[in-house]
């Protein structure tokens, strides 16, 4: 017997949720080990965000709403934890031992076979240097392109990641609630309980002043960052693909929640849930928009010097 289209659609959205969630962290974690450090990332998201997520989680425990809940927010303190330890170690460890160990060995003012050249040992030296400056422009343009890669680049590649993860999960789905099979099969509960949607369920005090806590500390994790980026105007250190599995895993989960149900109560029990999905993506979408702007903005000031570069030089 299979579940009505709701139910299946609830699901589905619940499934997919669950999956972007699951490895929300992972590129900014793995940008943080590449490039040894997170000075991209503000304090404020980081530490905010593990609040939220232990408010999320004590008020989706008392309120019984969404074992989804429940698990993602768990599932996320244990990330939290990991992305403050990378920060807390690449801003006050790490960093500090980098700038005592210095450059290395390079010639310098105490390299004496600058000034005891004759003129043609002199004008090769100048050749060579102006070799290795033009090696080292193409190398900074060629990390710059690797370690900030283009944002529409990122944004195709981690949309067809979640293509790809979105077909695995209508099949979950379907084969669940028993489209593609006679019986249906393992349940896995990522839709709204039962008795979340009865009309007589009382919100609990309690669940919901955690649930809005949690709403207010989302949605103002999101400024300090917002804020950092202006300032730097850029981008920097930060993964795209981070902010667009948080915009589908919040926008899916909003959905899961909304196809299930529309009874009055039901709506105001999961309120917060609803406000903060919502709230979370929009300002998520302007971190977005900051990724482009400012790589446009780095893009054409590096295309400006390099026009006048040549210029200088021939001047001088």
């Amino acid at each position: 017997m299979t579940s009505p289209l709701p139910v299946l659609l609830s699901r589905f959205f619940g499934y997919l949720s669950l999956g972007s969630w699951s490895v929300v962290f992972v590129p900014q974690i793995i940008k943080n080990r590449r490039h040894h450090e997170a000075g991209g990332l503000s304090a404020g998201l980081l530490f905010l965000l593990c609040l939220g997520d232990v408010a999320n989680m004590l008020g989706s425990i008392l309120q019984g709403v969404l074992y989804t809940t429940v698990l993602i927010s768990i599932y996320h303190i244990l990330f939290d934890v990991v992305v403050i330890g990378q920060w807390a170690y690449y801003e006050w460890f790490y960093t500090p031992y980098r700038k005592q160990a210095g450059p290395g060995p390079t010639s310098g003012e105490n390299t004496p076979l600058l000034t005891e050249q004759p003129h043609q040992g002199a004008v090769t030296t100048a050749i060579a240097n102006e070799n290795e400056e033009e090696l080292e422009d193409t190398q900074s343009t060629d990390t710059s392109e690797v370690t900030n890669p283009s944002p529409v680049r990122e944004l195709v590649r981690t949309l067809g990641i979640v293509a790809i993860l979105a077909g695995l999960c209508m099949l979950l789905a379907l084969y669940n609630e028993g489209y593609l099979t006679s019986h249906p099969g393992l349940r896995f509960t990522t839709s709204p309980d039962t008795k979340a949607t009865n009309e007589g369920q009382v919100p609990n005090p309690l669940a919901q002043f955690f649930a809005w806590s949690s709403v207010a500390l989302y949605l103002a994790s999101r400024v300090p960052q917002i804020v950092l980026n202006y300032r730097k105007k850029s981008c920097d250190g930060l993964s795209l693909s981070m902010f667009v599995l948080t915009v589908v895993g919040n926008g899916t989960f909003f959905a899961s929640i909304m196809v299930y149900s529309q009874q009055p109560q039901y709506l105001i029990i999961n309120l917060p849930w609803i406000l903060n999905s919502s709230g979370t993506v929009l300002l998520d979408v302007i971190i977005m928009g900051q990724f482009y702007a400012y790589h446009e903005k780095t893009a054409k000031d590096a295309a400006a010097a390099a026009c006048c570069e040549p210029t200088s030089a021939r001047d001088v």
